[in-house]
């Protein structure tokens, strides 16, 4: 098995660390009573700078766009931006 090693720069390691934390705040007293909203959103916010972050995109969907162009599939697993299954914006 072959492993790749990622580096990560500063920007990258306090993001990381950041979503971690938040995460663990969300879920260290797993009670639906007691996770404010205002958790639930800086957590979800956290998770969507991931993509720029670490250039995580999503897939490639299989059905185009009404005028043939590719689209996005945002409701799929997500890949890395190098990845063939990527979707690569035109802008």
């Amino acid at each position: 098995m072959i492993k790749k090693v990622m580096t990560l720069n500063e920007e990258q390691k306090k993001h990381l660390l950041d979503l971690f934390n938040a995460g663990r705040e969300v879920f260290d007293d797993f009670d639906l009573r007691y996770i404010s909203a205002w958790n639930l959103k800086q957590l979800e916010d956290l998770i969507d700078d991931m993509k720029d972050a670490f250039g995580i995109a999503p897939k490639l969907s299989e059905h185009k766009r009404d005028d043939g162009s590719d689209m996005p599939s945002y409701f799929q697993d997500h890949v890395w931006s190098d990845d063939s299954r990527a979707y690569k914006s035109k802008d």
